[in-house]
């Protein structure tokens, strides 16, 4: 085999056309190879000016839900109306966290326990001052019915209107669970005051006979 002398020039241009070749042969970095390239943001992931503000909304009310059925495991008279406020903190908890986490990867910083809105602030102090079937009464035609016929429109305009797909995602998940739960309040007999007991009060026309 004869070997050839290519001299300084020749030997220039064969190195240039062997890194040229190995440029060729390497992935481009975030294409394929061992290599992964910067995560691709999905499109229509950008949350919205509504979106941001139907979160926020929806986190208030999910700690309102909380903190109120909380009180009514502890206070409420009726073992359906605490078997019902149990269900919805287990409920209304996991929800939270889920949408915590959608909230955390967009950098959103939802409501916490001390950032309840005025109105629903009202509401706890009103039921952590009542008890008996009064507290029953007000906890389920306010929380359990009024508060999530809210819920529910809140929700189905969100469903209608949502584009980014983790969110959107969340409300279709949690809308059949809220309009589930109004269902079972509005199942649950309203708890009447107790009437008092007259049997020992004097009855005017009644004579005792000797």
């Amino acid at each position: 085999m004869k070997a050839y002398w290519l001299g300084p020039f020749g030997m220039a241009a064969w190195l240039a056309c062997a890194s040229a070749g190995l440029q060729a042969a390497t992935p481009a970095a975030g294409t394929s190879g061992d290599m992964p390239g910067p995560a691709r943001v999905p499109a229509g992931s950008a949350l919205t000016a509504t979106e941001r503000s139907f979160m926020t909304r929806a986190a208030a009310s999910g700690l309102y839900e909380v903190e109120a059925s909380t009180l009514a495991t502890q206070k409420a008279a009726s073992p359906a109306v605490k078997a019902f406020a149990d269900m919805l903190v287990r409920h209304h908890t996991d929800a939270n966290s889920e949408l915590m986490k959608i909230g955390s990867q967009h950098k959103i910083a939802l409501p916490a326990r001390a950032q309840l809105p005025a109105a629903k602030q009202a509401v706890i102090n009103r039921l952590s001052k009542s008890s008996g079937t009064g507290f029953d009464r007000d906890y389920l035609r306010t929380v359990g019915i009024a508060d999530h016929q809210a819920d529910i429109k809140l929700f189905e305009q969100a469903s209608r209107t949502t584009r980014n797909p983790a969110l959107k995602a969340w409300v279709d998940k949690n809308l059949p669970v809220l309009r589930q739960h109004l269902s079972q309040a509005q199942q649950i007999p309203q708890p009447t005051a107790a009437l008092p007991d007259n049997s020992g009060m004097h009855n005017p026309h009644h004579q005792e006979t000797s």
